[in-house]
This record gives structure tokens, C-alpha cells and sequence, in this order.
């Protein structure tokens, strides 16, 4: 290169170039070819004047690799600055640019800090007598408990009232009601990333004994005699028997259930217990039990 120089130089004077301005000139261009070809700036391109510094871009995009590489998701260039105590930025200390720095915008986020899943929840399996119950929804998100939402999107109202407070799925079912059905629920992060569960719920039937819910007449008249209509309830039955367990003579039940009685002189005043039993299909018995009085 320097030969290239003196020989710029000896055309100069040959050709009695020797004003001082082109002179420079002749000179500055040499020196700037010697530069331009000699320099060992990796950052150069084919060995001539080029090449730049990496940037914020490269920077970026190397924390996005190793964002990756973490197993981490990246969400965006302009993120807020990385806050140590927030617990989905953990990993961005770990994402370091093309300088070996770490890296000051928290872009990366752990998988596990944005996805939600809901593990599968068992199958509940209750008699129709059982009584309310609920379960932890976050035992089922593998250990994901930050500022969780849950809804219900599916629930029958013919067999079970199902209602969410906090994380707590909370089950009653509708008295004597049984069957087979679903129950869907929706969790949300923060992140609003959701997902769905279906429970199922198998509700056996239990045989239940007659009860008598009709209000009984307590009091009897002699000019009038006595008669008391039974109503029953029993989900199970439609066909019952009765019978007076404990009463006056003569007093009895018809097949319809009408409690009927002649009440004589003599059982003026009287108070009287009476007990009148029911029997339904399944052998199963209920009883009323109240006190009478007989009046003229």
C-alpha cells in the first residue's frame, strides 16, 4: 500500500500537479484505500469500508432465541422492565443479548406461569341422599395459583345446584332427584389463557320411606263425626296401605287414605293420641302421630 501511495505521489509531480490542494487530496484518498483494505474490523464487509455495530434489533432477537431455548414464551418487544419480584418474569435473568448481558425487558415468559391446565377431575360418585360437598380446583392446575378465575359453563338444575366461590367447586343436589349428567367449568389466568374441565356426576337412587305431609284435623265432633284426608309424599311409590297403629275404637283409613271416626257421647272431652301408619311398595313405612279432641 504504500508503494500504491508513493506512486499517486510521483504521478503527481510528474504531471506537475503541486498545488497543495490536490495534493491533500492525492494523499488523503491513498491513506483511506490503506485503511479500507487493511482493517481487521470483523464487523467489515468484503474487506472494504462497511459493516456495522449490532443494534437493539440483534439484541432482541438473540433474547428471543434463548427465550425459546429456556423453554419460555416470548410475547413481545415492548414489555415493562423486568420487576424481580414478579414471579413471571423468573426466567428473564436467564435471557441474555449477543453481549453476554442480561437482558432489561421482560418479554419471556415461562411456560408454566401462562398456560393453564386443569387436570382431569374424578368422576363423583354420591347417592341422592348425599349431603353438600365441594372440591379444591386448584389440587387439578398443577400448582398454578396466581389470581385464577373460574365460571361454570354447564350445569343440570334437575339434579345438581353447582356454585363457585374462590378456587372451591361447590356441589348440592336437588332433593330426591337422581340420574347421570355433566358439569363443566372454565378456568382463566391472568395471562388469559384458558381452559375447560367436564366432571362427571352419577347420582344413585335411594328408596325412600313414605312420609305424611298433610296437617291433621285435632278436633272431632259429635253431631258432625270425623274425617281426615292423608296427603303422601314418597318419590319411590304411588300405591300405599294404611292402617291406625294407636286410636279410638272404630276409627280406620280408607284405601284412599280419608281418616274417618264416629265419635259416641261418651268420648265428650276426650283428648285422644292417634298414630295413623303408611306403607309403600317397597315395604317401606312412615307415621303421623297428633292429638285428637272430641267436641258435642
Amino acid at each position: 500500500m504504500i508503494l500504491v501511495l508513493k506512486g499517486m505521489l510521483d504521478i503527481a509531480i510528474k504531471k506537475k500537479i503541486l498545488d497543495s490542494f490536490y495534493a491533500i487530496i492525492l494523499v488523503c484518498a491513498g491513506f483511506l484505500i490503506i485503511l479500507g483494505c487493511c482493517s481487521d474490523d470483523d464487523s467489515s464487509s468484503g474487506g472494504g469500508w462497511g459493516g456495522s455495530w449490532p443494534g437493539v434489533d440483534d439484541a432482541i432477537d438473540d433474547r428471543r432465541v434463548t427465550c425459546t431455548s429456556l423453554g419460555g414464551v416470548w410475547q413481545d418487544t415492548t414489555c415493562n422492565p423486568f420487576d424481580p419480584t414478579n414471579p413471571q418474569d423468573s426466567i428473564t435473568s436467564q435471557v441474555e443479548d449477543n453481549e453476554g448481558q442480561n437482558g432489561s425487558i421482560a418479554c419471556c415468559k415461562s411456560v408454566e406461569t401462562v398456560e393453564l391446565v386443569i387436570d382431569t377431575i374424578t368422576d363423583q360418585d354420591v347417592s341422592e341422599d348425599a349431603t353438600p360437598w365441594n372440591i379444591d380446583l386448584l389440587t387439578y392446575t398443577n400448582g398454578q395459583t396466581n389470581e385464577l378465575r373460574w365460571n361454570i359453563m354447564y350445569s343440570d338444575p334437575a339434579l345438581v345446584i353447582a356454585s363457585i366461590s374462590g378456587n372451591l367447586l361447590n356441589f348440592e343436589l336437588v332433593p330426591n332427584a337422581f340420574g347421570s349428567t355433566q358439569l363443566t367449568v372454565v378456568g382463566m389466568n391472568k395471562y388469559a389463557y384458558s381452559t375447560t374441565q367436564t366432571i362427571k356426576l352419577n347420582i344413585a337412587p335411594v328408596l325412600d320411606a313414605p312420609r305424611i305431609i298433610s296437617t291433621p284435623i285435632v278436633d272431632a265432633f259429635i253431631s258432625q263425626g270425623y274425617q281426615y284426608q292423608l296427603k303422601i309424599f314418597d318419590p319411590d311409590s304411588t300405591a300405599f296401605e294404611y292402617n291406625v297403629s294407636k286410636g279410638p275404637n272404630r276409627m280406620s283409613v280408607t284405601n284412599s287414605g280419608i281418616v274417618t271416626w264416629a265419635p259416641l257421647d261418651k268420648d265428650n272431652g276426650n283428648l285422644t293420641q292417634i298414630t295413623i301408619q303408611v306403607i309403600d311398595e317397597s315395604d317401606l313405612k312412615g307415621s303421623q302421630t297428633y292429638n285428637l279432641r272430641v267436641w258435642p
